[in-house]
């Protein structure tokens, strides 16, 4: 438990330095005990609020939502929040609570994967980026509130075309069916999807091209950080809560989300041009060859025992 003092006017001014803050100094409920739990709520802005204190050590301890954790030890401790008005001092405390630096912490950028079986789309496999979900916090900054990136979240889709599996030949097999899975397992552009193909080999061949969906939204964030970071509300008051409704109400900011989606596109498109090689020989056809080799294998080997005669290209 914390027990809070009430100090004189002249300390108080020289340490905050604000008529309005001194006020609200006297309006406060001193002689309540403040817990540990309070102090966590408490965010301090470097340009707006201050640490200080007589003896105080302060220690990063790591990083929670985009803001720095800050652990402090002290025998007296002064802590003071601009927003909410609360100014106390504590005795032989230790407490953990987060410093928002709007933007000078890397924010949390994740992606989520939905798997989509689709008809008719022309390809065996499509890695296609979605929607993105960002997250922001707010900093009072010399009578401003500015947007802190705390996380972005890209959603994208992994499309799939149904179409018959290719299986080692049965009773039911044609010459005419088989020369067509040998043609679609030899030819690495695809084939004729009324033939089939193999799964696992599509599989491989986009985990190949999802490498880059993170490093391509890590990229696309950090332009979209330098976008907002110039964007701001009036200070008047309202609660971090309402000036991120006020930031996100911005039409500014709505454009920078649009443009952060499109950014992630490009740079996916950019960053995995490589995968196909100039002869379809890149490291995304080299993921298929495990799965569709064997099998071309066995078909070719059926196919001379049949006297078939199978072409590998159409």
């Amino acid at each position: 438990m914390f027990r809070v003092y009430a100090l004189s006017a002249a300390i108080l001014w020289r340490w905050t330095r604000s008529l309005h803050m001194l006020a609200l100094f006297f309006f406060l409920p001193w002689t309540v005990g403040l817990p540990v739990a309070c102090l966590g709520k408490i965010i301090i802005s470097p340009q707006s609020g201050t640490l200080f204190g007589l003896g105080a050590a302060v220690e990063i301890s790591g990083t929670l939502a985009g803001r720095k954790a800050v652990s402090v030890t002290a025998d007296i401790t002064w802590i003071c929040s601009l927003n909410s008005g609360l100014f106390s001092t504590v005795e032989n405390a230790t407490a953990d609570y987060y410093v928002c630096e709007c933007g000078t912490n890397p924010p949390e950028v994740s992606v989520q994967r939905t798997e989509v079986d689709v008809v008719d789309s022309g390809k065996w496999g499509e890695v296609k980026v979605m929607t993105v979900d960002v997250q922001i916090a707010s900093c009072a900054d010399n009578g401003v509130w500015r947007p802190c990136v705390v996380s972005v979240v890209g959603n994208y889709d992994v499309e799939f075309l149904i179409c018959p599996e290719i299986t080692a030949p049965d009773e039911f097999t044609t010459e005419e069916l088989l020369c067509h899975q040998v043609q679609n397992l030899a030819n690495a552009r695809g084939g004729n999807t009324e033939f089939g193909f193999i799964r696992a080999a599509v599989v491989a061949h986009e985990a190949v091209h999802e490498k880059h969906v993170l490093p391509s939204l890590q990229n696309a964030t950090n332009t979209f950080r330098a976008a907002i970071g110039g964007l701001s509300v009036e200070d008047i008051g309202q609660s971090s809560e309402h000036a991120i409704e006020e930031l996100m109400a911005l039409p500014e900011y709505s454009k920078a989300v649009e443009e952060l989606r499109n950014d992630w596109y490009i740079q996916m498109h950019l960053s995995s041009n490589g995968d196909h090689g100039a002869n379809f020989d890149g490291p995304a056809y080299a993921a298929e060859l495990p799965f569709t080799q064997p099998m071309l294998e066995v078909l070719l080997e059926y196919a001379r025992n049949q006297d078939w005669f199978c072409a590998e290209s159409p």
